[in-house]
């Protein structure tokens, strides 16, 4: 029995087991053992755990429904050897296509952190990604109330250059221009940057795919919805030698797509519709000036693209006291131009 013994945890150090963090805002408590039926009351409780786990094997941090409140960035990074199958993930407990979501159901990730410096500018962060493969899903994120900020709060970031394997699935980032505005929903540098199915609402800038030490590769944005983007929907600064932009749905923004002057290689926007969008290219040029793109521009190639037409998206039943939001709400209807793109939360149309 005890050679056994001894085998099992001479296995378990080489492969690792899964570690699973359960937290729960609500009936969680500090310092509990992060199990199903003892989860943890805080995010950062749980990070800290995760990112102190050695195993080379996954981690994945569950958060229950309720409001998590950050009060200064949360870096989420990792001693073990991560892989693409061994990944780093923080999710909702719930799913968008999970038979128990509802929308009051997702996690919500809000910060309050004043100013500090990150990517050399001074600027306020809810999530810091410092490791590889890492996976972000079903989560809500809200803008910054802090006011020293200026409006440049980033819910999640990424500044090493040298990381790749971001994946960002079904999450919510929806801010207020006026209140909690979120100046970019993500600013990430490095590659193999993937957002899938995810809603960017009244956020300045959905995504600003940023810097690398060469040639960008493996990044993507499809089955997203944008709408309110008062500056740009996507922004790509640097060269992208295979940038995946398609089944996309952007409404009442300003640009659709932003290229750097200096980032030159051509790409398709394919099976996408732009609804009461001012510019559907455009260019940043210097001094920090924004200038839209003609259509026949060659390094942005168009297939399928839908343009002046009135995208409708899920209501209230604005005849009741209540103001009861519906299970498919950021969704477009069905008979809405660009509804058959299945772009938003839901990998599965909801009924």
């Amino acid at each position: 029995m005890r050679t056994l013994v001894l085998l099992c945890l001479l296995l378990s150090s080489q492969h690792g087991f899964s570690k699973t963090i359960f937290v729960d805002p609500n009936s969680g408590k500090s310092h509990s053992s992060g199990t199903l039926s003892s989860p943890l009351k805080t995010l950062d409780e749980a990070v800290k755990i995760a990112n102190a786990s050695v195993d080379n094997a996954p981690v994945t941090i569950r958060l229950f429904p309720g409001l998590y409140t950050l009060t200064e960035r949360l870096d989420l990074r990792s001693k073990a050897n991560l892989s693409t199958q061994n990944r780093y993930t923080l999710e909702a407990y719930i799913l968008p296509d999970d038979t128990a979501w509802r929308p009051e159901k997702m996690p919500v990730i809000t910060s309050v952190a004043d100013t500090a410096e990150s990517w050399g500018f001074p600027c306020s962060v809810g999530l810091m990604i410092a490791t590889n493969h890492v996976t972000l899903r079903g989560l809500k994120f809200t803008g910054n109330p802090h006011p020293n900020h200026y409006g440049f709060y980033y819910p999640v970031g990424s500044e090493d250059k040298k990381l790749e394997d971001l994946e960002i699935t079904q999450c919510l980032f929806i801010g207020d221009r006026f209140s909690a505005p979120v100046q970019c929903g993500i600013l990430a540098h490095g590659n193999s940057i993937v957002v899938d199915h995810c809603v960017f609402y009244n956020c300045r800038n959905a995504i600003v795919y940023w810097k690398v030490d060469s040639m960008r590769t493996n990044c993507a944005f499809t089955h997203n919805l944008v709408v309110g983007a008062y500056q740009s929907a996507v922004w790509t600064a640097m060269p992208d030698s295979n940038f995946q932009f398609h089944n996309n749905a952007t409404a009442t923004s300003n640009f659709g797509c932003i290229k750097n002057y200096y980032n030159p290689p051509q790409y398709t926007i394919e099976n996408c519709v732009f609804s009461e969008t001012n510019h559907i290219r455009g260019e940043w040029q210097q001094p920090d000036t924004l200038v839209a793109k003609a259509e026949t521009a060659p390094d942005l190639k168009e297939n399928n693209v839908l343009k002046n037409a009135i995208v409708q998206m899920a209501i209230t039943n604005t005849t009741s006291m209540q103001d009861e939001i519906p299970v498919d709400y950021m969704s477009l209807v069905p008979g809405s131009p660009g509804e058959g793109l299945n772009v938003g939360l839901f990998l599965q149309r909801k009924k």
